[in-house]
This record gives structure tokens, sequence and C-alpha cells, in this order.
């Protein structure tokens, strides 16, 4: 009985995924198709400020990158930068590695630029906060369908909060109004438009980052290796407490992944298991940077000034 069981839940599990393949495959086709030329691609915003988009990836989610740069390039308000970060040590052949798709978005603006170190998530932001210190930075993941009117949802909430950062969708790091003890009390974010210390921006739904939100101490490279390669939100989240920068959520968007691109996730290990990383990673970075001002101005009694 166990064994035919076995069977019908591999049988199945492969239907599964064969479905998401072929509506990846179609996803892919209709991006390509929908890439505008390459002289419309990009265009300069009026105000001071660029609007950078930001993010990266890793090979078995190449194809869902592919479909996110299409879906960027089609924004209501264009960016005037899309810049991939790829880690040479995932794709040690340069371009010759980049499927179709990417190499026609490169024709039509995409900047694909090949970094070094491999920080993991850390590089959707980690080199573009230091490329354009002076512009806003929208940093996007490699497995969302995004809505084409992305860029204009955070922009417009930014020109309201131009202080704070933006995000579609956040947690809370308050409980009964005390700060959190332990991560897995998370709660989702529910108050739109409304600056607050306490939330903390959720990456997948893209967060828009004003110039010089965060502190210094974001691109500690050595910290982030050792302690919280895989949690870039908490990292992120304590990084605008040393600055005092608040988020700000529009809480317009569901996340609706791209297919296939959940066969590996960081949520998986993050957030589930005996020892969930985020749990450990949190813990690490506030014991480290809690005090950083000292005890009477802890990073975790920020939160709770609104």
């Amino acid at each position: 009985m166990y064994r035919h069981l076995k069977k019908l839940c591999i049988c199945v599990k492969k239907i599964f995924f064969d479905t998401e393949r072929r509506q990846l495959r179609r996803m892919v086709k209709q991006a390509i198709k929908q890439l505008p030329s390459k002289k419309s691609c990009q265009k300069e915003n009026s105000d001071k400020c660029k609007i950078i988009v930001s993010f990266t990836t890793f090979p078995k989610r190449i194809l869902s990158a592919g479909i996110v740069v299409s879906s960027m390039m089609n924004q209501t308000i264009k960016p005037d930068v899309i810049n991939l970060y790829l880690s040479k040590e995932e794709f040690p052949k340069g371009i010759s590695q980049l499927p179709h798709i990417i190499k026609k978005e490169i024709e039509c603006g995409l900047n694909v630029v090949f970094v070094e170190k491999n920080l993991k998530p850390h590089k959707k932001y980690f080199y573009a906060l230091q490329d354009y210190p002076d512009d806003i930075v929208v940093v996007i993941d490699d497995d969302i369908v995004y809505p084409n009117d992305l860029i204009e949802v955070l922009y417009n909430c930014h020109k309201s909060f131009p202080n704070a950062v933006v995000a579609q969708c956040a947690h809370t790091l308050l409980k009964n109004g005390c700060p959190i003890s332990e991560y897995v009390d998370l709660e989702e974010a529910n108050e739109s438009y409304i600056p607050k210390m306490s939330y903390q921006a959720l990456g997948a739904g893209g967060v828009l980052y004003p110039p010089h939100s965060m502190h210094s101490e974001l691109f500690n490279i050595d910290f982030i290796l050792n302690n919280c390669l895989s949690s870039d939100d908490i990292w992120l989240k304590a990084m605008q407490l040393m600055n005092n920068t608040p988020v700000v959520i529009t809480n317009t968007m569901r996340l609706v992944y791209i297919p296939c691109s959940q066969e590996i996730a960081l949520w998986k290990t993050n957030c589930y298991g005996t020892n969930p990383k985020n749990e450990e990673n949190f813990k690490k970075i506030y014991m480290k940077y809690n005090n950083f001002f000292g005890d009477k101005d802890t990073l975790l009694s920020r939160l709770v000034k609104e």
C-alpha cells in the first residue's frame, strides 16, 4: 500500500512540475514578445533623482529573472537604469552562459553586472546603493510576477513620504505594542500610507529606497558573510533603524510567484525547519547592533518611536 502511495505521489509531483515548466516557457515567450525597442526601453525622468531598478538571481532562476526584466521594461513609469547583478562564481562563463531572453534584454538596455563576491540575496542592493548613492533605488526579486504599475505606485508614495522606505508589503516588529522577542512572532503590517519605524519591508513585493536612507554599516561585508548571508530583509531593517528611517507601505499587491521559481527558495530554510535561519540571524544582528548608540537609544527601542 505504502509503495503504491509513494508511486502516486511521485507521479502527481511530476505532472505538477511538468505543468509549471510549460507555464514558464509560455511566460518567457510572452516576455520576449513584450520587449520594447532599444530606444524606448529606458527613459530619463524629469526629477533630479534617477530611478534605478536593481536585483539579482542565480542559475536556477535565470529564466524567471528574464520575465521580471521584461515587466520592468514595460512599467508605466520607466526606470532610468535596470541592473541585474550576478556572481562570477555562479556564472563563470559570463554573458555566454545567459539565456536568449536575457541577451535580448541586454540589447534593449538591461545592464548585467558580474561581481566577485557572492553575497547571495544581498547582491540585489549592495552594489546599486553604492553605485547610485544620490538616486532612488527600487529593489525587486527574481521570482515575482510584478504589475506594470509597480514603480508608479512606489514612486507616488515616495513623493508623499520622501524620507521613508516605501514597500508594497511588510511585517511589523511589534507585538502588543512591544518589540518582538522571537522572530517567529512576526505579524503582517496592515496600516497603509502611515510611516512606521516598526515596519520591516518585505523585499519580494518591491521596495523603494530613497537616497541615504540607511546607515553606512549597511556595507559591512564581513558581518554579512559571517552572520546573515540569507537574511537581507532583516539586515536592511536594522540599517534603517540605525538611520532613523521609517517604512511606509502601499498594501496594493498580492504576491504571485513565477512558475518553477520556488523549487529552490530561501524561505524554506529561513522560516522553517528545526533551526530557522531568520531566527538565528535576527539574534546575531541585534546582538551586535542593538546597543550601537548606547543603552538609552537601542535599535529595538526605536521601533516604538512612531
